[in-house]
């Protein structure tokens, strides 16, 4: 493949599948801010796409008819979001100060309830940026070092 092909539109499978941690927008700058972890989501992440597929071979019928509601689409989105997308998180605290650990019903409900952050992070999965075979040095030494 032509190298500038590759460099510019070119997904780093690593990167892609076992993610990279993303610092959202409205948290830059800030002292130990929440962190997410996030795969690509494209058909390079195996079990995204698999899962993807499997529920509209499933379901294809019903899409045919036209019957799967809006809000069944964006429920299986969000389950599909956290469970082969959204990998892990860091510093997210309960009220008491206690780490909140990863888990995707923890997930679904943090992003039902913040779904502005839910729309950020998703963007940013299917960004090829985030995922990008070329990435500049210094994200990369905070990717890697987070």
């Amino acid at each position: 493949m032509n190298d500038l092909l590759r460099n510019a539109y070119g997904l780093d499978k690593k990167k892609a599948t076992e993610g990279v941690w993303v610092v959202p927008s409205l948290m830059e700058g800030r002292t130990d801010p929440p962190m997410f972890k996030i795969a690509s989501a494209s058909k390079v992440n195996k079990e995204y796409h698999a899962a993807i597929t499997a529920y509209a071979m499933r379901n294809r019928r019903k899409f045919e008819l036209g019957v799967v509601s809006a809000k069944e689409q964006l429920d299986k989105a969000l389950d599909f979001f956290v469970n082969y997308v959204l990998l892990d998180w860091r510093n997210l605290q309960d009220p008491d100060g206690n780490d909140i650990p990863y888990k995707p019903e923890y997930a679904k409900r943090l992003m039902l309830e913040l779904d502005d952050l839910y729309t950020e992070l998703s963007q940013r999965a299917f960004d090829r940026s985030t995922h990008g075979v070329e990435q500049d040095k210094e994200d990369m030494g905070k990717s890697e070092s987070a």
